[in-house]
């Protein structure tokens, strides 16, 4: 490595030495913790359940078929028909949660799937799930599930 090189090096190194002490001690003189994979987050960034519970960071998709309740143990829930107005209920998330909806089958011609929120936002009471690729983004915050986007209908 040619000294001008080496030189740059160095530089990068201690620079980033120093960013890292300073975020470390961030840390120590402060009450916020550094957050782990598998660490719950709120909407601030705080660790509010260590290690398990509700996986914000990186979940796997939970799925279900007919009448059921969404897990809220994932953000990503895959949802399939069997009925027209198939029912579907969803508890009151944790603050700062995400949830993604996504309808990926009828189970069979012309079914639907109604999603009645615990809390919903008062611009809607339930959401229909229509068409396969069907999708909510919602947010719980304030105590309410807030419809974000998607092409899920309000209702």
């Amino acid at each position: 490595m040619s000294s001008n090189l080496r030189l740059i090096q160095n530089v990068i190194d201690n620079r980033f030495n120093k960013l890292q002490k300073q975020y470390q001690s961030n840390f120590q003189t402060s009450n916020i913790n550094p957050v782990n994979k598998g660490d719950n987050i709120d909407i601030n960034g705080m660790v509010v359940a260590p290690n398990g519970g509700i996986d914000l960071v990186s979940p796997a998709p939970t799925s279900s078929v007919g009448p059921h309740a969404i897990p809220l143990t994932s953000s990503v829930h895959l949802m399939t028909g069997t009925t027209n107005g198939t029912a579907v209920a969803l508890a009151d998330g944790i603050e700062g949660q995400h949830l993604f909806l996504i309808y990926i089958d009828e189970g069979g011609g012309g079914h639907t799937s109604i999603v009645t929120p615990d809390n919903p936002a008062a611009n809607y009471a339930a959401l229909e799930f229509s068409d396969p690729g069907n999708s909510a983004h919602l947010l719980f915050i304030t105590g309410y599930w807030y419809f974000m986007g998607g092409t899920a209908d309000l209702l």
